[in-house]
């Protein structure tokens, strides 16, 4: 209990000097930033809590059911939230990566902190107006369940958002679901174009995403040369996935992975190239149920002989 007391505390300074109005500007936790997290951490007694009410921070969700496949949502749903979040004017959202290196600081990998909308300890240690987390539930068969909830910080109020469902092909469907249930209760207004791109999905390739929220687990790790592989195949599967680009830029711009490593090429290749959202209307794709990803290499969805992807 202690731990989360003294975190509310730190991630407060984190909210007030870290914010950002485009929070996928940065993915990698680098040395600078674990070394801001462990000082943050070491003058603990000098912080005050303080809640931003016009500030959001999304936690990791909670995998509940007993398909390990869907772990990777578990920091993509989030990853998603934040992005979109992020479009909206009125608010600000904590930056990932410095979060996670906070979180890695306290909890030296131990997830569970993070995970589960239903743990108030695991809301209130971020010190932000309001919290955003959720759970993935068992479902039927291929169906799986997700139960979000947000949580006002200095109130303790928590509003359970209504459960989504579906398979890992309305997975852009679901979020946008979870997004727009928390942009209702927070009463945020929004221009019919703001609207308009808030409802406009990250890709259309659920292979693609999948692939970049491993990328960022793996990034998270430290293994940059797996991470951007990912980020490789994710591009492969959507050359417009623009946080995959990104994300691909900044291990290449860190020297994290050699231009030789392949990096380069993909990165040229994609510059320039279309999207898979570019050229539909803002809305959820269509696909069919019961479709797995498929890396296109025929290695089994998400691995291959040589990552070894654990949660």
């Amino acid at each position: 209990m202690r731990k989360c007391i003294v975190f509310i505390g730190i991630i407060s300074l984190a909210c007030i000097t870290f914010f950002s109005s485009n929070c996928l500007a940065g993915q990698v936790v680098t040395d600078d930033m674990r070394q801001w997290a462990k000082d943050a951490l070491s003058q603990e007694t000098k912080l005050d809590v303080v809640a931003v009410k016009n500030t959001i921070a999304v936690l990791y969700f909670g995998n509940l059911s007993d398909d390990p496949s869907l772990d990777p949502l578990k920091k993509g749903i989030a990853l998603m939230l934040i992005t979109d979040l992020a479009k909206v004017k009125s608010v600000k959202v904590v930056e990932r990566a410095k979060i996670q290196a906070i979180f890695e600081e306290i909890t030296r990998g131990k997830s569970d902190l993070f995970e589960g909308a239903g743990s108030l300890e695991a809301g209130t240690i971020l010190g932000a107006g309001f919290l955003v987390g959720g759970d993935i539930l068992e479902g039927s068969g291929e169906i799986f369940k997700i139960r979000s909830s947000l949580l006002q910080v200095l109130s303790e109020k928590m509003v359970v958002n209504p459960e989504v469902e579906g398979r890992l092909d309305d997975l852009f469907r679901l979020e946008k679901e979870i997004l727009f249930a928390v942009v209702n209760k927070l009463q945020l207004k929004l221009s019919t174009a703001d609207k308009a791109l808030l409802k406009k999905p990250m890709s259309t390739k659920v292979d693609a995403v999948i692939n970049l929220f491993q990328a960022i687990h793996m990034s998270d790790l430290g293994r940059h040369k797996e991470a951007a592989r990912l980020y490789e195949r994710a591009l492969t599967a959507d050359p417009g996935l623009n946080s995959a680009k990104d994300g691909l830029q900044e291990l290449h711009d860190l020297g994290l992975v050699k231009g030789g490593e392949g990096t380069g090429e993909i990165l040229q290749s994609v510059r320039g190239r279309a999207s898979s959202t570019d050229q539909i209307e803002a809305g959820f794709p269509t696909m069919r149920s019961g479709t797995r990803i498929d890396p296109g290499d025929g290695t089994q969805p998400g691995t291959d002989g040589n990552l070894d992807i654990s949660w």
